[in-house]
């Protein structure tokens, strides 16, 4: 479904005219009022996308419309740093791998915790961070990645990270651009902004619980799609000592 369609009627910014009633036009003709819907589109974009992230377990999900089609990011490893920022739409980090030597294999590195120091490295993460050399487990912070222990080479590019990026949002200048997810559940998003927009100004409305009805069997329907779309098996998790001294 693309976002608006102003010939043949049936852009979400057109389902959104139909469904309040604001007649044709009504929101494309108003420079206001589609500045609104296309933020509340957005917010709506952004359920889905939580939706999804809950429901794929390993599959890796990536919005069609993203600038990107890599969901591996290579940064570049620094001696003396162990810390490595994470960008703002890499919002979840399924793995994290480094190379020792330019033109080396990648080495998966062991997420870990500052709790869990102690017991599987045998020295806490406080004097973790004071040691140098090739890393071989990570832990992740708000906004960061800290290797442990801190990289003693530098190497361009040393840093491979897969990540889930954020979902592409609309501007309201778009006409054919289409959501990233999978199109039978494109509709969701006028049934959301619409339910948004009508509880703020037509509370009272008749279409607000047919709306409510509708976005919980969509919540369903992509739920159980994605989670049908990675068959393999979940990895297993497990711990081994590792001892640096």
């Amino acid at each position: 479904m693309k976002f608006s369609d102003t010939s043949n009627k049936n852009g979400i910014i057109q389902q959104c005219e139909r469904t309040c009633r604001l007649g044709d036009s009504g929101i494309s003709g108003n420079s206001k009022l589609l500045k609104w819907f296309t933020s509340m589109i957005n917010e709506a974009g952004h359920e889905v996308w939580a939706l999804i992230m809950k429901s794929c377990g390993g599959w890796q999900y990536l919005d069609s419309n993203s600038d990107s089609d890599d969901v591996q990011v290579a940064k570049n490893i620094t001696s003396g740093t162990a810390k490595y920022a994470i960008a703002a739409n890499e919002l979840t980090i399924r793995q994290v791998a480094v190379q020792y030597e330019s033109g080396g294999p990648l080495k998966d590195l062991i997420p870990i915790t500052p709790e869990r120091f102690e017991s599987e490295i045998g020295i806490s993460a406080q004097q973790a961070a004071n040691q140098t050399g090739k890393p071989t487990h990570y832990i992740l912070y708000a906004n960061y990645i800290q290797l442990f222990p801190c990289p003693d080479y530098t190497l361009n590019a040393g840093l491979n990270v897969w990540v889930d990026l954020a979902q592409h949002d609309f501007v309201d200048t778009d006409t054919t651009a289409e959501p990233g997810f999978a199109s039978p559940f494109h509709g969701t998003l006028y049934r959301r902004s619409s339910l948004e927009y009508l509880s703020v100004n037509e509370p009272d409305s008749k279409t607000i619980p047919i709306l409510v009805g509708k976005i919980n069997q969509d919540n369903l329907n992509i739920e159980n799609h994605y989670a049908d779309r990675f068959k393999q098996e979940e990895p297993k998790l497990w711990t081994r000592r590792v001892n640096w001294r």
